[in-house]
């Protein structure tokens, strides 16, 4: 090492051994995964892991996510669970303690009801508190609750509204191919019915209602720009879609009507005024050709 040293000089070998240009010499053994000599090995990449966000799920089965890692809200009685579930639907604004109590403990004395209502917000409060930091916790304030959300949490919620309120302004404005991006985004959270879990209760089945509405209204107008860009199979898909969600839809029976006429595929069109017709008897409601008009 020394001769090569004097004869390299010293800051031109380390730079050597540091790019792997030199071997190692006699007196130096090797390391067990050593490059061979004369080679340079290529350097470890250690990159830094992403951070993973919180996550929020409200359609299809309740989730929350922190860490990577779900909360396990199975231990939470069923008011509580329906306490944070409902507060889950207003996406961090809060909830005056007398909606809360009207709405889970509708028939119960006043006194009663708010027993139970701090009785489940305090299950909820310490099974969210027990959770990895970075996740939602439930707070108070005066006479409201609400659940304080991450500001990077991922939520489908909120990304199913944000994705309605772009469509709705690059239709207003003209930009159906941006509209399109917009829908497409919308229909990949409503993958299921809003807190499918929570059954018939009043207080879900009237935001399942609304965010169905919505849903189907996205479809109806993926379908619109489909047939106006000349792509009537993917219009057709799209109305598909919508009938599986709400079969008692007029508009969009009369979309598939179009689409399917536009493909050139008889048998099915066919079949599809066939359903229309199955539905319409259904509801003892005559063909739209065959009312009286006046």
């Amino acid at each position: 090492v020394g001769e090569r040293a004097l004869s390299l000089g010293l800051p031109r070998l380390l730079d050597l051994l540091a790019l792997g240009e030199v071997g190692p010499t006699p007196l130096d053994a090797p390391a067990p995964d050593a490059a061979p000599a004369g080679k340079r090995r290529a350097p470890t990449v250690v990159l830094p892991r992403e951070p993973v966000r919180p996550v929020l799920r409200c359609f299809g089965r309740f989730e929350i996510m922190v860490g990577g890692e779900a909360v396990d809200t199975t231990g939470l009685r069923p008011r509580a669970q329906a306490l944070l579930h409902l507060l889950a639907l207003h996406g961090g604004r809060g909830v005056h303690r007398e909606v809360l109590i009207d709405v889970l403990w509708p028939e119960s004395e006043p006194d009663t009801g708010l027993r139970g209502l701090q009785v489940a917000a305090s299950s909820v409060r310490r099974l969210l508190s027990e959770s990895p930091v970075g996740g939602p916790r439930l707070e108070r304030t005066g006479d409201a609750y609400r659940l304080a959300l991450p500001e990077d949490i991922d939520s489908d919620l909120a990304g199913f509204d944000a994705g309605v309120a772009r469509a709705r302004q690059a239709l207003a404005s003209g930009h159906p191919e941006e509209a399109l991006v917009a829908l497409d985004e919308v229909l990949t959270y409503h993958h299921a019915p809003l807190l499918d879990e929570d059954g018939p209760v009043d207080w879900a089945v009237d935001q399942r209602t609304r965010y169905l509405d919505q849903a189907v209204w996205a479809v109806a107008e993926l379908a619109r720009i489909h047939l106006a860009g000349g792509r009537p199979g993917e219009a057709a898909a799209a109305c598909s879609q919508g009938l599986r969600w709400d079969r008692y839809r007029d508009e969009m029976w009369r979309l598939m009507e179009t689409a399917l006429d536009a493909t050139g595929d008889v048998a099915a069109a066919r079949l599809s005024r066939l359903r229309y017709r199955e539905m319409l008897d259904e509801l003892g409601v005559a063909p739209p050709d065959l009312q009286a008009v006046g």
